[in-house]
């Protein structure tokens, strides 16, 4: 995988290994809430060692929600956090963390009905470069819906 360098400019890209998805419900009830889980993954055939911020066990990855016109409504912070923590990871070997997104806004207000852009990235760090890597998901759709039937 392609991943653009942290800085966001005019560093070349780097390839990596690791590939980031997000897993969740396609349609949502507007009474319910997102459940996402991020999966981190080594999508080579070889051991690969990385720094990931934060702990294995809660890796920092920041989350985006958008409107369909790409306004942001809510998001889980990520970014580069004091602690990294190092990880071989085995082939095909995967890291996760699940969150909730609680169809709320930034000020905590319920979202309409409608359809939801969502995608995540994470920053990790290679041994041999001094900045980050960025490995950015897949943007998935969420449809919060009045009612389910």
């Amino acid at each position: 995988m392609l991943v653009a360098c942290g800085d966001g400019g005019t560093a070349p890209e780097v390839s990596s290994p690791l590939a980031l998805s997000i897993v969740t419900a396609t349609r949502i009830s507007i009474s319910d809430s997102a459940v996402l889980t991020m999966s981190l993954k080594n999508s080579s055939a070889s051991a690969y060692a990385a720094r990931i911020p934060g702990s294995l066990e809660w890796p920092h990855f920041r989350v985006l929600v958008r409107n369909e016109t790409g306004d942001t409504l809510w998001f889980h912070p990520g970014g580069v956090l004091p602690l990294l923590s190092d990880k071989t990871f085995a082939p095909q070997e995967s890291v996760q963390m699940t969150l909730v997104w609680p169809l709320k806004n930034r000020t905590g207000a319920p979202v309409d009905a409608g359809t939801y852009r969502v995608s995540a990235t994470i920053e990790t760090f290679e041994s041999d470069l001094e900045r980050p890597v960025v490995v950015r998901s897949d943007e998935i759709r969420i449809v919060v819906a009045n009612n389910l039937r």
